[in-house]
């Protein structure tokens, strides 16, 4: 089948299937409720601490529940076991005397442990809605904390034999998010409808990435938005921010102001406080002579330093923002600084999908500059000289986060279908990102086993598909599946016609 007609039958089951059940979610989830902690315990316990986060992960207790202070409690859902700084479980659902709570829940040998860890000086925590401890609280020591469920009082065996049969330390990490009401039947739909309905969702988050950048351009203006968005990519997760706001106080405005790209270079790096101290730098003199001119230019320019929080901690070298910058100098002087005008000049709607993606990927492949290298200090040795600065699944993110939702929002308006279907088509066509944190949650969620997301999950789209199903149904919904309508739903595209 070609890419026109899989793209068409792909809107289909998009805005006919996929976004009506979507809709009726009526709420969504807490972006502030982020979860995560490593407790080691210095005490004589015997029980590791993570065995009890496997008791609650999967509900080992048995006869009506109640807090400590006497309330009826019903567990609806455990919440999502996290990885992260945090409390232990994120978005539970839960019920306190008939009453619905949602939020994270905090797991504790003792009730003490809370002020032990420091949880009562920590914003992290201010979401914990349960808290759920081994022993049973001396008197007044749970007062003024989160209402408390003391397991040892509802399991549904003896501590020994659980500890014994759970095996904690080599407890798999993908059990730790249970699997979803539409698990089952995702595991047994046909591999190429389920990759169907995933990327009929991954195009839905490809819409809501557009609006998003429609959003953007009319308040920022349209060069100057993807600007924006193109330096935010450059930051991966850890620089974004800092990326971001340099775009913004270094406008392209004022990029176009200078006088040559020397200047542009030397402003951008000393606004970043990216550029390197010629007095306590060791550079060949040709090097030297261009970090000293980039020095006089910045003053010139009346330039000074944004102070930008880089985090720098567990780095890779190829991945310092450093690096990073002078990548993103060099495609702008690649596109004339430009680059709505660059991304217009490739997409030329009669093209073929597959041509233009390979055309954007050569673009946004660039080599080291001796010129600026110099401004961070540093010197290319050996390969490191023909080495690009943007790998390709650096590029292939940008492609999929960045250039394509604008070129479909700067398209769609103006009316322009073919260059909507070109921007659409080729984000079809692009391969597997790499992986995270959130795409793992999600599949262990939604696939038993999580390995047949290797099975089905070959291009982007459909690891965006995978995420936004996940967001739209798992999240909002506290992963408590009998109020979801995707789960009493087949996750397959049943209804288009094999060709």
């Amino acid at each position: 089948m070609d890419i026109r007609t899989y793209h068409q039958q792909l809107r289909t089951l998009a805005k006919a299937h996929y976004l009506p059940l979507a809709r009726r979610i009526r709420f969504r989830p807490d972006p502030a409720q982020m979860i995560g902690e490593n407790n080691d315990s210095e005490d004589d316990f015997q029980c590791p601490e993570l065995v009890l986060q496997v008791l609650w992960n999967d509900q080992q207790f048995s006869g009506p529940l109640k807090t400590l202070a006497g309330d009826r409690l019903e567990i609806m859902s455990p919440g999502t076991w996290n990885v992260e700084p945090g409390p232990d479980f994120r978005g539970a659902q839960l019920c306190l005397n008939g009453r619905r709570v949602r939020g994270d829940v905090e797991i504790h040998h003792r009730a003490g442990d809370w002020y032990r860890h420091g949880h009562h000086q920590d914003r992290s925590y201010e979401h914990v809605v349960l808290h759920a401890v081994y022993e049973t609280p001396k008197p007044g020591e749970a007062e003024g904390l989160p209402p408390c469920f003391v397991m040892s009082a509802a399991l549904t065996g003896t501590l020994k034999p659980l500890v014994e049969e759970i095996a904690a330390q080599s407890y798999p990490y993908a059990r730790r998010v249970a699997p979803g009401g539409c698990a089952l039947r995702v595991a047994l739909a046909d591999s190429e409808q389920l990759q169907r309905w995933l990327r009929a969702a991954g195009l839905t988050r490809f819409w809501l990435k557009t609006r998003q950048m429609r959003q953007d351009i009319e308040r920022r203006g349209a060069g100057q938005a993807l600007y924006e968005h193109f330096f935010e990519s450059l930051g991966y997760k850890a620089n974004r921010t800092p990326f971001r706001r340099l775009a913004e106080a270094v406008s392209l405005a004022d990029l176009h102001a200078f006088d040559g790209p020397a200047q542009r270079r030397a402003t951008l790096f000393a606004e970043a406080g990216l550029l390197a101290d010629p007095t306590m730098t060791a550079l060949p003199e040709t090097e030297s002579a261009v970090l000293r001119q980039a020095w006089d230019d910045a003053w010139r320019g009346g330039r000074q330093a944004l102070g930008l929080d880089w985090a720098r901690t567990r780095t890779r070298p190829w991945n310092r923002p450093e690096r990073r910058l002078y990548a993103g100098c060099l495609v702008l002087e690649k596109a004339s600084y430009d680059l709505e005008a660059w991304l217009r000049q490739l997409a030329r709607p009669a093209m073929p999908a597959r041509q233009f993606v390979q055309n954007l990927e050569a673009g946004l492949r660039v080599s080291p500059d001796e010129g600026c290298l110099a401004l961070a200090g540093m010197v290319p040795a050996g390969s490191a000289k023909t080495a690009c600065l943007l790998g390709k699944s650096r590029i292939h993110d940008m492609l999929v986060n960045v250039f394509l939702p604008f070129l479909n929002a700067t398209a769609s308006q103006i009316g322009d279908e073919p260059l909507t279907r070109l921007a659409e088509e080729a984000y079809l066509l692009i391969p597997k990102l790499q992986n995270n944190r959130s795409l793992t949650e999600a599949a262990h969620r939604l696939f038993v086993p999580p390995s047949r997301l290797r099975e089905v999950v070959r291009r982007a789209c459909d690891q965006q598909g995978v995420l936004q199903i996940y967001q739209d149904f798992c999240l909002p919904l506290g992963n408590v599946c009998k109020n979801c309508p995707l789960a009493s739903a087949a996750p397959v595209a049943h209804h288009l016609r094999r060709q």
